[in-house]
Protein backbone atom coordinates (compact mmCIF):
# COMPACT_ATOMS: atom_id res chain seq x y z
CA UNK A 1 0.00 0.00 0.00
CA UNK A 2 1.25 3.30 -1.23
CA UNK A 3 0.78 6.58 0.68
CA UNK A 4 -0.32 9.41 -0.23
CA UNK A 5 2.20 10.92 -2.55
CA UNK A 6 3.99 7.95 -3.02
CA UNK A 7 3.75 5.29 -6.32
CA UNK A 8 4.27 2.00 -5.94
CA UNK A 9 6.13 0.18 -8.61
CA UNK A 10 6.83 -3.28 -10.17
CA UNK A 11 9.47 -4.98 -12.43
CA UNK A 12 13.26 -5.31 -12.56
CA UNK A 13 13.64 -2.49 -10.26
CA UNK A 14 16.28 -0.22 -12.32
CA UNK A 15 14.31 -0.81 -14.87
CA UNK A 16 10.61 -0.02 -13.71
CA UNK A 17 13.06 3.27 -11.96
CA UNK A 18 14.29 4.57 -15.12
CA UNK A 19 10.60 4.47 -16.89
CA UNK A 20 8.90 6.12 -14.17
CA UNK A 21 11.97 8.90 -13.87
CA UNK A 22 11.55 9.15 -17.69
CA UNK A 23 7.74 9.64 -17.85
CA UNK A 24 7.79 11.70 -15.00
CA UNK A 25 9.86 14.00 -16.57
CA UNK A 26 12.67 14.19 -13.80
CA UNK A 27 15.81 16.01 -14.57
CA UNK A 28 17.85 13.99 -12.13
CA UNK A 29 16.77 10.17 -10.20
CA UNK A 30 19.17 10.07 -6.47
CA UNK A 31 19.28 6.37 -5.53
CA UNK A 32 21.90 4.46 -2.87
CA UNK A 33 24.08 1.47 -2.34
CA UNK A 34 24.58 -0.82 -0.17
CA UNK A 35 26.90 -2.90 -2.20
CA UNK A 36 26.87 -6.35 -1.91
CA UNK A 37 29.86 -9.14 -2.95
CA UNK A 38 32.92 -8.74 -4.80
CA UNK A 39 31.76 -8.22 -7.87
CA UNK A 40 29.04 -5.07 -6.59
CA UNK A 41 31.53 -3.30 -4.04
CA UNK A 42 31.53 0.22 -5.82
CA UNK A 43 27.31 0.29 -6.30
CA UNK A 44 24.73 -2.38 -5.34
CA UNK A 45 23.12 -3.93 -9.06
CA UNK A 46 20.14 -1.50 -8.96
CA UNK A 47 22.35 1.19 -8.76
CA UNK A 48 24.86 0.13 -11.42
CA UNK A 49 21.96 -0.98 -13.74
CA UNK A 50 20.59 2.72 -13.43
CA UNK A 51 24.17 4.43 -13.34
CA UNK A 52 24.61 2.99 -16.81
CA UNK A 53 22.12 2.27 -18.74
CA UNK A 54 19.18 5.85 -17.35
CA UNK A 55 18.13 8.27 -19.57
CA UNK A 56 17.83 10.56 -16.74
CA UNK A 57 20.99 11.36 -15.09
CA UNK A 58 21.34 9.19 -11.53
CA UNK A 59 23.18 10.25 -8.41
CA UNK A 60 24.73 7.70 -6.64
CA UNK A 61 25.08 7.96 -2.44
CA UNK A 62 26.25 5.65 -0.32
CA UNK A 63 25.36 4.79 3.55
CA UNK A 64 28.48 3.60 4.32
CA UNK A 65 30.66 5.84 6.95
CA UNK A 66 33.73 8.11 5.16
Amino acid sequence: VSAPGEELLHGQPARALADFATAGGYGLLVVGTRGGGLAKTVLGSTASALASGCPVPVLVGSGAPA
